[in-house]
């Protein structure tokens, strides 16, 4: 699962979850539409 979170005053905010599988894919649509912009990219 990966959650989407944003931090406020040293408190974090859940925005949204989803499930591992296919987040590469939605995250990569979700850019490329101008909904999200990438801030950092972490490999495990």
């Amino acid at each position: 699962m990966v959650v989407i979170y944003r931090t406020e005053k040293g408190r974090h905010y859940i925005a949204m979850a989803y499930p591992c599988k296919e987040f590469k894919e939605e995250a990569e649509r979700k850019v490329k539409k101008g909904r999200w912009i990438k801030v950092g990219v972490r490999e495990a």
